[in-house]
């Protein structure tokens, strides 16, 4: 799948899957570290810029951390993606929502009621 960054302080990086939805994120620290440990796996290509390689090309699509779970799901389906970055008051990722959110939030229900 593709790389793509949302920009700020810190840039975050969404992995997509083979279909194209964002799987998970990344900050730009944790990729740096990452490149820097395993620098001799890209060859010749560690000498080309992110933008040759086609990194960061897109925008990372997020909430606000004060929508609603219900906001988040309406607007993955209005986007057909799987998951959502959540931006804080301070403009950095403090998590990702997704339809595993959704899954988790259903099981909780029915869990709950099993006791009443």
């Amino acid at each position: 799948g593709d790389v793509y960054k949302r920009q700020g302080i810190n840039a975050e990086y969404g992995i997509e899957d083979a279909e194209g939805n964002m799987d998970s994120l990344i900050t730009q620290g944790t990729f740096v570290r990452y490149i820097h440990q395993n620098i001799k796996m890209l060859g010749k290509r560690r000498f080309r810029s992110m933008k040759e390689l086609g990194i960061g090309e897109k925008e990372v699509l997020s909430i606000d951390f004060r929508e609603t779970a219900l906001s988040a799901f309406r607007k993955m389906h209005t986007l057909k993606v799987s998951a959502l970055a959540v931006i804080g008051a301070d403009g950095h990722l403090l998590t990702n929502i997704s339809g595993k959110d959704l899954r988790a939030l259903i099981h909780q229900k029915y869990a709950f009621q099993s006791f009443i």
